[in-house]
């Protein structure tokens, strides 16, 4: 009778797993869904502001601050093309891309895409790095992205005139 139960609550336990990882595999094939609707929507408006972008630049022969606006306006076109392309990969099963970086760029890149936040909010970022820190391996795109991230939090953490250092 014991060994009865023991089969019962095994097969119970059994039946338990196979409906978590059913709802599991439902909802990321949910989400998946969502993504690639998403990166499709947001590929074609895209194209057409990095294009607007490179004919602004060429519009604007002695505009300085034209031609830096439309650059941005490009950059940013092109890290959310990268990011698209990441969440598709990521629906598709692909691993993210893995070389080997300096830290120390990262930082760079990261707290130069939040400057403007920064400076709006009247909060000071000092980037501290070491000159001989050691490489790391990964994905640039997602690695800054989570700096960035952590750098956004930090600002809105920080009240006026207060200080984030990286």
């Amino acid at each position: 009778r014991e060994l009865r139960i023991e089969d019962a609550l095994a097969v119970e336990a059994a039946r338990r797993k196979r409906e978590e990882e059913l709802e599991r595999a439902n909802r990321a094939a949910t989400l998946g869904a969502l993504a690639m609707g998403i990166a499709h929507e947001m590929s074609t408006p895209l194209g057409v502001v990095a294009t607007r972008a490179e004919q602004l630049k060429s519009f604007a022969t002695n505009q300085d601050l034209v031609k830096k606006s439309a650059q941005v306006i490009g950059e940013q076109t092109l890290r959310m093309e990268r990011v698209i392309r990441g969440i598709l990969g990521m629906v598709r099963g692909q691993t993210p891309s893995q070389s080997t970086l300096s830290p120390t760029t990262i930082a760079e890149h990261a707290a130069d895409l939040v400057a403007h936040r920064f400076a709006a909010a009247e909060v000071d970022l000092q980037l501290h790095a070491e000159p001989d820190l050691p490489d790391v391996r990964g994905d640039q795109h997602l690695l800054e992205h989570a700096v960035v991230n952590l750098l956004l939090n930090a600002c809105d953490a920080c009240t006026a005139h207060g200080l984030v250092e990286l």
